[in-house]
């Protein structure tokens, strides 16, 4: 014997006899995109939803090409729901439906939504890893859950009017890397650090856009983290009279910021040192 509703059905008080004592009331999203409120009534709370219900499941019994419809046509439901959300943005959306189309299309694009299992969908997993494309997979997974779980919330009412649909994707195993192919950090050479500044500064010389040299001198010589370089700023500073550039293997005080804007001389303007203060926020940066 099938387990009852549980009854949310409420005492009516406009009713005009014993058949219509009690009410059910549900707001009802048809597939089509529309809502509809279905009402159930009857002489206890019980007959009143079973009603409701009855009624539930007459209004979508129109609507049984829900069956049929496609992964490829339910994810263009899916982006249209999330090209109207805020917030979401373009690229995120852009790289969802590369994704899509590489490789989550040509497996189950063409399957019915109610026939795609769990193997399904591990099966693109196991693809990807096995090419050792694991951002992808990792990229891909994330985009089945936010899939499936979209569906079935957008079609609850007919999983509960007797859809076979169900969250697939909620089972599916997190990406795991292999250890050895996570990112080593590379340290530089002195050559390479020096080929670098060269580099730099000459771009810093012949272009006033490129004004990052100070920026890159003074993280080199002073051996600043990121967080400390984003804190530096050029005022209030004395100017110091150095006889050149520090060595690779010196240390400027974490309060001070290099700069060397010269032009080429015989001899070769020295490079200036600005103490400077490390929290003054209204500072411009320099």
């Amino acid at each position: 014997m099938p387990r009852a509703l549980k009854s949310t059905s409420r005492l009516w008080a406009q009713s005009k006899g014993p058949a219509t004592r009690y009410r059910d009331r549900k707001r009802l999203r048809l597939p089509d995109g529309t809502s509809k409120e279905v009402t159930g009534y009857g002489p206890t709370k019980q007959a009143a939803t079973d009603d409701l219900y009855k009624k539930v499941q007459a209004n979508l019994e129109a609507f049984v090409q829900v069956d049929t419809l496609t992964v490829r046509e339910l994810f263009a439901e899916f982006l249209q729901h999330k090209r109207s959300v805020k917030g979401n943005k373009a690229k995120t959306m852009f790289n969802g439906v590369k994704d899509f189309r590489l490789h989550v299309a040509p497996a189950i694009g063409d399957l019915p939504v109610v026939q795609v299992t769990l193997r399904n969908l591990q099966d693109i997993q196991y693809t990807l890893t096995r090419q050792e494309k694991y951002r992808s997979a990792e990229l891909v997974t994330v985009l089945l859950k936010s899939f499936y779980k979209y569906i079935v919330k957008r079609y609850r009412d007919e999983i509960e009017a007797g859809l076979k649909l169900r969250n697939v994707a909620a089972d599916l195993d997190n990406i795991k890397r292999p250890p050895d192919l996570k990112a080593k950090p590379e340290l530089w050479t002195i050559d390479q650090v020096q080929a670098f500044l060269a580099f730099s500064k000459r771009r810093y010389d012949s272009s006033k856009r490129s004004l990052m040299y100070p920026l890159f001198y003074t993280a080199l010589a002073a051996g600043l983290r990121r967080g400390e370089l984003l804190v530096l700023n050029r005022a209030p500073c004395k100017p110091v009279w150095s006889p050149g550039p520090p060595s690779t293997t010196s240390a400027l005080p974490n309060s001070w910021c290099v700069t060397t804007r010269s032009t080429p001389e015989t001899p070769p303007k020295p490079a200036w040192a600005f103490a400077t203060s490390r929290y003054r926020p209204n500072s411009p940066p320099f």
